[in-house]
């Protein structure tokens, strides 16, 4: 069984053509696959097998560093407020499988949302289909992070169908979530699935962004994808993002704020406003961030520009 190609060095796990190797100290709690037993399953996959993750949290000691793994062809739907309740800290929830053979969870209803309220949760490798894609729902706050150390990695997020069916904001953070990980992901919503935002960044010190795309549009052509908001998040370090703004005559990619701070590098934003303003502005107030190399902007009419990160003469 084969996980994703994720940034390796950010990997809970190591995947080799021999199987999956784990810290000697780690548990496998409990495998999930909602379709139960297949012909064929290995017997020690059987004796771990439940149907859900909550399921399987339940098997999982608190800091232990423990591992669930979702099998491919699993479905799941998170259909309820704090749908992982029995979540506990150091808990890695690991996708297997490759493109769309990957586990799938989908937000159902208006308040269904999972919280990452406890400490270094990871998870990895799954389809993240934030709201159901068919009726008339507009899921709130599909995913809270509100404790520090936990991560989201190499997984394909979709937060939005059309008019009808996105999120309000994606992902967001509290002020309590530092050391967060955002590493590999894939996150895109149709341009008529407008939301507030799609990840709002409260007080997240220390975050590290590597390698995500974000491609989405807001409701307002001033708020971007990413917006900084209430506390600044501090000694921040973004790599190798892509994030672009489909909204109409969008002007932001990335909403700062006073005091936020950290470093910046190999960064591409991409805006629908042809005003001149746009190509210094997707990135509106950024503090005391400094930009390194590749930081540069595009808008609608194809004029693009090095916004920050510029050599010295």
């Amino acid at each position: 069984m084969g996980i994703n190609n994720m940034p390796r060095n950010y990997q809970s796990v190591l995947a080799t053509r021999f199987g999956i190797l784990i810290p000697p100290t780690a548990n496998v709690a409990a495998f999930v696959r909602s379709g139960g037993v297949k012909s064929g399953d290995d017997s020690y996959v059987k004796n771990n097998l439940v149907t859900t993750v909550n399921a399987a949290l339940k098997r999982c000691r608190s800091g232990g560093g423990d591992y669930v793994f979702v099998l491919p062809e699993h479905a799941e739907n998170i259909a309820a407020a704090d749908s992982w309740s029995d979540l506990v800290a150091g808990t890695n929830i690991i996708g297997i499988g490759t493109g769309n053979a990957r586990p799938i969870f989908t937000w159902t209803t208006a308040l269904s949302t999972v919280l990452l309220n406890v400490a270094n949760v990871s998870i990895q490798n799954c389809i993240l289909k934030l709201e159901p894609g068919t009726g008339t729902i507009n899921v709130a706050a599909p995913i809270t992070i509100s404790a520090e150390g936990c991560s989201l990695i190499g997984n394909r997020i979709m937060a939005g169908t059309d008019a009808n069916n996105k999120v309000t904001i994606g992902i967001t953070t509290t002020a309590a979530a530092d050391d967060l990980t955002l590493a590999g992901n894939r996150l895109y919503a149709a341009t008529a699935a407008e939301c507030t935002t799609m990840l709002q960044l409260v007080g997240a010190d220390r975050l590290l962004m590597q390698d995500n795309v974000i491609v989405c549009a807001t409701s307002a052509v001033a708020v971007g994808p990413i917006r900084f908001l209430t506390t600044a998040s501090t000694d921040i370090l973004i790599k190798e993002l892509t994030v672009r703004n489909n909204k109409a005559a969008s002007e932001q990619a990335i909403t700062g704020m006073a005091g936020i701070g950290g470093m910046v590098d190999d960064l591409f934003m991409g805006v629908l406003s042809d005003a001149a303003g746009a190509l210094t502005g997707a990135f509106s107030t950024p503090g005391n961030i400094q930009f390194g190399r590749n930081c540069a902007v595009a808008n609608l009419i194809a004029e693009r520009a090095a916004l920050f990160g510029t050599e010295s003469a």
